[in-house]
């Protein structure tokens, strides 16, 4: 069944306020990730619902400018495996969709760190097979390859 447009925006609304509760808090429990890690569940769902181009690049747009591939990246190590795979493929279905290609381009080479938390995902068994799927994936673009040969950031971690 479909999902109404606004379910898409009302979730990442959802992560962000949970995110922003998580890092109020000294130490980080199981009582603030469990949301967050609910909350990307039913955005993967969400993200598989769209059938259509457009309706992907809308959704990879509010994506890009809540910050939340970015930060599903950074959150991933406190995250339970299903939910790590869950951000993998939202990543994939934006990565993959060629209406979106120019503007996912646009938001790893505005945030190089991306690449860098990729790379780490490698540190932690848990992790390598989610952020390696999401690398390979990555490094079809032409801005992730630019970015891994000539970027200061990338080089200092080799």
């Amino acid at each position: 069944p479909k999902m109404d447009s606004k379910v898409g925006e009302r979730l990442i609304n959802q992560y962000v306020s949970r995110v922003a509760n998580a890092e109020r808090v000294s130490q980080t429990t199981e009582e603030e990730i469990d949301p967050i890690g609910e909350t990307i569940l039913e955005l993967r769902k969400y993200m598989l619902s769209l059938e259509e181009d457009s309706e992907k690049v809308t959704m990879g747009r509010k994506l890009c400018k809540s910050h939340f591939l970015k930060s599903a990246l950074y959150w991933s190590s406190l995250l339970k495996p299903a939910v790590v795979n869950a951000v993998g493929q939202m990543w994939s279905i934006v990565l993959t969709c060629g209406a979106f290609s120019r503007e996912i381009d646009d938001y790893i080479r505005k945030n190089p760190e991306i690449l860098i938390i990729l790379i780490k995902g490698y540190k932690k068994k848990e992790l390598a097979l989610s952020m390696g799927r999401i690398l390979r994936t990555a490094i079809k673009h032409e801005c992730v390859q630019y970015l891994i040969c000539n970027s200061d950031l990338v080089k200092r971690k080799f």
